[in-house]
C-alpha cells in the first residue's frame, strides 16, 4: 500500500533545487526592477528641474522687459549658468525674444529653454509667454 522508500530517494533535492531556482529568479526580476525605478527617478527629477529653471528664465526675461528700451528684446536673449544656484545644480536656460507690433501695440514672444542633467538622466523643458507692453 505505501510505496517503497527506495522509489522516494533524491526528490527532495529535485525540489530544493527547483525552489532555489525560483527564488534566485524572482530576486533578479526585483533587483532589475529597482534599477529601473531609481533611473526613472532621476529622470523625472531632472524634467521637474528643468521645468522649473525655463520658468525662471520666463521671469528674468520679463524682469527685463518691464523697463522698455528700443532694443528690450534683444537684451533678454542669452544664455544662464544656473549652475550655482541651489536646486538648480547642473542646469542652464536659453532665452530667447521676438519682438513685433502691431496698430502701435508691442508683444513679444519669450521662449525659454531649460537643460538639466547629463547622460541618461538629461531633460529638456521649454516654455513660451507671449506678453504685451503696457
Amino acid at each position: 500500500m505505501y510505496p517503497s522508500v527506495g522509489k522516494q530517494q533524491g526528490i527532495g533535492l529535485i525540489a530544493s533545487i527547483f525552489l532555489l531556482v525560483v527564488v534566485t529568479i524572482v530576486v533578479l526580476a526585483l533587483g532589475n526592477f529597482t534599477e529601473i525605478s531609481a533611473q526613472s527617478f532621476g529622470q523625472d527629477l531632472n524634467s521637474q528641474r528643468a521645468f522649473y529653471a525655463a520658468e525662471g528664465g520666463v521671469e528674468i526675461a520679463l524682469q527685463r522687459l518691464s523697463k522698455p528700451t528700443p532694443d528690450a528684446c534683444a537684451g533678454s536673449l542669452g544664455s544662464l549658468d544656473l549652475s550655482n544656484d541651489e536646486g538648480l545644480t547642473d542646469c542652464r536656460v536659453e532665452l530667447s525674444c521676438t519682438e513685433s507690433t502691431v496698430a502701435t501695440v508691442t508683444t513679444w514672444m519669450i521662449t525659454s529653454t531649460a537643460l538639466c542633467g547629463r547622460g541618461f538622466d538629461q531633460a529638456q523643458r521649454a516654455i513660451k509667454v507671449q506678453a504685451r507692453a503696457f
